[in-house]
């Protein structure tokens, strides 16, 4: 903003004519020569290779009229006027610019918040879910090795003797009702053993599988 006034002052070439924004008073008493002063000569005023207007040369001195210095730099502009002054306000646009900046800076890093919080939200969520599926898959695992070692229990190794002692004809006709029993139930653990020695590959698949993905998320 300090730039845009002091490239005014350049422009006006020490001319002010009447304008308020806090010229010196010395500077405003100059002013007054211009009265009745007659002009010279008047010349095409350029800015930055573009005319903006004709500049009189009264005493010497290139004065330009007020507006057309005013639209041709940034950061100023014309408020009001009236029979004695001519009042210039600065439009803020760097302030605006800079405001907008922030704002849109400020937005930007509330939306990113926002999205890593729902991400950290996401990815919680994948790893309770994964710890979860990890901790039923190794119960499955527990009990399938539990099936398939299922010889080496006390409940098989009591049905195995009473079914082979029967069969080998050592059990009466009374045992037989018991007998039906034990071979069932010996029936059903040679079955479970036989299920679980095939599922076993794969239970232990899935849990390598799952234990990849938690680590990837961690």
């Amino acid at each position: 903003m300090k730039n845009s006034i002091k490239n005014l002052g350049l422009l006006f070439a020490g001319a002010v004519i009447g304008v308020t924004i806090s010229f010196a008073p010395d500077i405003q008493a100059a002013t007054s020569k211009l009265l009745g002063g007659e002009v010279a000569k008047v010349i095409t005023v350029k800015k930055d290779g573009v005319v903006i207007g004709e500049g009189g040369i009264i005493n010497n001195t290139t004065y330009l009229p007020v507006r057309t210095v005013v639209n041709s730099v940034n950061g100023i502009e014309v408020g009001s006027v009236n029979s004695s002054e001519v009042n210039l306000v600065s439009t803020d646009e760097d302030q605006a610019r800079d405001s907008s900046t922030s704002i849109d800076t400020s937005e930007k890093a509330k939306q990113e918040e926002e999205m890593m919080k729902l991400e950290t939200e996401e990815n919680n969520k994948k790893l309770n879910s994964l710890r979860s599926s990890i901790k039923e898959t190794n119960k499955k695992i527990h009990d399938a090795n539990f099936k398939i070692n299922i010889e080496n229990t006390n409940p098989y190794k009591s049905a195995k003797i009473f079914v082979d002692n029967y069969e080998g004809g050592k059990g009466s006709p009374a045992e037989e009702a018991g007998y039906k029993l034990y071979k069932s139930e010996l029936d059903r653990m040679n079955t479970e053993k036989k299920e679980a020695q095939t599922s076993l590959p794969t239970l232990e698949a899935e849990l390598a599988d799952l234990e990849a993905q938690l680590a990837a998320l961690k």
